[in-house]
């Protein structure tokens, strides 16, 4: 057998393992029991449902078990993930949901948002960059920016407040979340000034540039937005979700 033939068969089986159908061999080749495809089928879901179900339980916890098993049956069955790394996974699954939808009726408007957000937390837990903590006050002529093992995501419902069968209201909504160097996980829903200010926050401007672009586009007097700005600031530098580049 060359190596075309063994691409070949390795995909056709493959195939039927992960769709849970009969396996087709090509002529010439033994076939293999339907209870047994079943049964190797039913191994690689429970794996992958449990891995899936660890990196986002409260889309699990929305969905409910029929329609949380429907989605990962179609996952396996019809999305080519490329990595070859089990604890990335869950972002091709963000990904498959983002472009085919959820399998069963009427999913939460919200869905893919929530995943996203629980990916958000997923990546900063797995993030190998060691975080740190700055117990100084922020100078105006600091320069700072998010730390690596932080993100900011804008999204348009308060996601990190979503229940089982209960209504979220639409909301646009700001969540930062970021690990701390005791490896605790951590979210803060900043106001939307508080958003922005961090957005510009890019390293190279200093700090005082930043407040003054944003008081700028909020029509705020600059020392308010300092008086504002400083404590939360602090909290973040103290906290391990900025960094000083200075």
């Amino acid at each position: 057998m060359n190596g075309t033939d063994l691409a070949h068969l390795q995909h056709r089986f493959t195939r039927a393992v992960r769709s849970g159908t009969c396996y087709d061999p090509p002529s010439g080749r033994p076939a293999i029991d339907e209870k047994r495809m079943r049964i190797y089928h039913r191994l690689v879901f429970n794996a992958l449902d449990a891995l899936l179900s660890g990196a986002f339980p409260r889309c699990r916890a929305v969905l409910g078990t029929q329609r949380w098993s429907a989605l990962i049956h179609a996952f396996l069955e019809r999305h080519p993930a490329q990595t070859p790394y089990f604890h990335h996974l869950g972002a091709e699954l963000l990904r498959f949901l983002q472009r085919d939808g959820c399998p069963e009726a009427d999913p939460p408007p919200w869905l893919v948002q929530l995943m996203d957000w629980e990916w958000q937390e997923m990546e900063v837990t797995m993030d190998e960059n060691q975080p740190t903590r700055n117990h100084r006050p922020p100078d105006p002529e600091g320069r700072f920016r998010l730390a690596p093992t932080a993100r900011l995501k804008h999204y348009d419902w308060p996601v990190h407040q979503a229940r089982p069968g209960e209504p979220l209201p639409r909301d646009e909504t700001w969540l930062i979340v970021w690990r701390d160097a005791d490896d605790e996980i951590h979210s803060a829903r900043p106001a939307p000034a508080m958003a922005a200010l961090l957005r510009t926050m890019d390293g190279n401007r200093t700090l005082a540039q930043c407040l003054l672009q944003t008081a700028e586009v909020f029509g705020m007097k600059p020392d308010r937005s300092w008086s504002l700005a400083a404590p939360f600031i602090h909290e973040l530098l103290r906290r391990g979700a900025l960094v000083d580049t200075a």
